[in-house]
């Protein structure tokens, strides 16, 4: 009986999973954390008024405040080489009136950048981007931009329009 009684408990065993083959594998996990930017601007319009046809060449300032700019960036922070990043401008094309199809070179949009890191002043150029700022530590950096439009009495009346793009990332 008690030979019985072993072998009932064995075969218990092996039904409720006492007695187990176990087989192991490994995985390997890689995260790759790569630097990470944020561009924040307080307006995405800059409108100049010219008043009256000018005898010069006046340099009209834009009608708005300036524009606020924050660039907030997480990078490597190799104490000997550390990454340097820019905020870059360009200019998409030029200055078109697109009810007569005249245009305005885009040089005549000038800008000036205060802020820790950010480049002075500059002047847009079409399809090439311009440094305006740059930095080379993780943070929250703050500045403003103020753009200018410098008149010429044989700019033809019309409502002229340009897109600007501003990026940040590493050079």
């Amino acid at each position: 009986m008690k030979k019985s009684l072993v072998t009932a408990l064995g075969l218990l065993g092996l039904a409720s999973g006492l007695v187990v083959a176990q087989t192991t594998a490994n995985l390997s996990v890689n995260a790759t954390v790569s630097s990470r930017f944020k561009l924040e601007l307080s307006s995405s319009t800059v409108t100049f008024t010219r008043v009256a046809n000018p005898m010069g060449e006046p340099v009209i300032p834009q009608n708005e405040v300036p524009i606020q700019v924050t660039v907030k960036a997480t990078t490597s922070r190799f104490l000997l080489w550390p990454q340097t990043f820019n905020l870059r401008i360009q200019a998409v094309g030029t200055l078109i009136d697109s009810s007569t199809g005249t245009t305005i070179p885009v040089g005549a949009i000038t800008w000036t950048a205060t802020g820790a890191g950010f480049v002075g002043a500059g002047t847009l150029a079409a399809d090439t981007d311009v440094l305006l700022g740059t930095w080379n530590a993780s943070g929250n950096y703050q500045g403003t931009i103020r753009f200018s439009f410098k008149d010429n009495p044989n700019y033809a009346p019309g409502v002229y329009r340009l897109t600007v793009t501003l990026s940040v990332g590493t050079s």
